[in-house]
């Protein structure tokens, strides 16, 4: 099965994930290779999908869900 099964899976490159998580690139890495960030290692360049990042994120700043919420339904 391959990391990408949907053609229109979002995703980012090592670059933008380091912008949007605000992480050095050798963090990035270092996640990636502990396993504590799903990337698809056989593709180069080396892609994260969006749900992964997501994930990724809530597990070090649990109240980052508020990110993806719709505005007007919160409030």
């Amino acid at each position: 099965m391959n990391y990408f099964d949907n053609n229109t899976t979002k995703s980012f490159s090592i670059k933008e994930a380091e912008a949007l998580v605000h992480s050095d690139r050798s963090t990035i890495y270092r996640h990636i290779v502990t396993n504590k960030l799903k990337a698809d290692v056989y593709q180069k360049p080396l892609r994260i999908r969006k749900n992964d990042l997501q994930s990724y994120m809530l597990k070090f700043a649990p109240k980052n869900y508020m990110l993806w919420t719709d505005e007007e339904s919160s409030a």
